[in-house]
């Protein structure tokens, strides 16, 4: 999950940056959801229980590496 929606992401912008640069209006759109919401995931723990929060997690995981790699 993190290779397709992260790595994936990333390198995808990196190969347009050039593209990008060319152009009038630099703006790069990554669309994410409130699944990236850390205080929302803790919450999902808890009612859930990390056994049956497992798989959603690594996605939930993914939605926060992408919000936080958008600030660096």
């Amino acid at each position: 999950m993190l290779l397709v929606n992260v790595v994936g992401t990333f390198c995808v912008t990196k190969s347009v940056l050039h593209l990008l640069r060319l152009g009038t209006k630099k703006t790069i759109v990554h669309i994410s959801s409130n699944a990236a919401s850390l205080s929302r995931n803790h919450a999902y723990i808890q009612q859930e229980g990390l056994t049956e929060a497992n798989l959603a997690l690594s996605y939930r995981a993914s939605k926060v590496a992408i919000n936080m790699g958008k600030i660096c």
